[in-house]
């Protein structure tokens, strides 16, 4: 039993001082142009999904889903924001390669 606790503090001693190792020694990558990985984004996003749960207050939209307002939506996106977040029938080659973090699509498989 002992040697089960020895080897559980040990365990608990050498590993965040080997995770501190690889970060000071500057082998953890840190590259501005690399895509996150998978578990990074989706962590990000569910935090920043939970954050805004718990903090926005609950508000109904001022304006209504008319068919002239909808249209005018689409025009003002498709003029200021389709070139980086991409549009429902072309995804955004510049927003999700030229950006660090990368633009999110407007899509709903962000990974395009």
């Amino acid at each position: 039993m002992q040697e089960f606790i020895g080897g559980v503090l040990i365990g608990i001693i050498l590993f965040p001082l080997g995770f501190v190792f690889v970060l000071r020694a500057g082998f953890w990558p840190t590259a501005a142009t690399s895509q996150p990985p998978y578990w990074e984004d989706r962590s990000a996003e569910r935090a920043l999904e939970a954050s805004v749960k718990r903090e926005a207050p609950p508000l109904a939209n001022p304006i209504g889903a008319s068919e002239e307002n909808l249209l005018a939506g689409l025009k003002t996106y498709r003029d200021g924001c389709a070139g980086c977040h991409g549009d429902a029938d072309r995804p955004s080659n510049w927003g999700t390669t030229s950006f660090y973090p990368r633009a999110p699509s407007s899509r709903r498989n962000r990974r395009d």
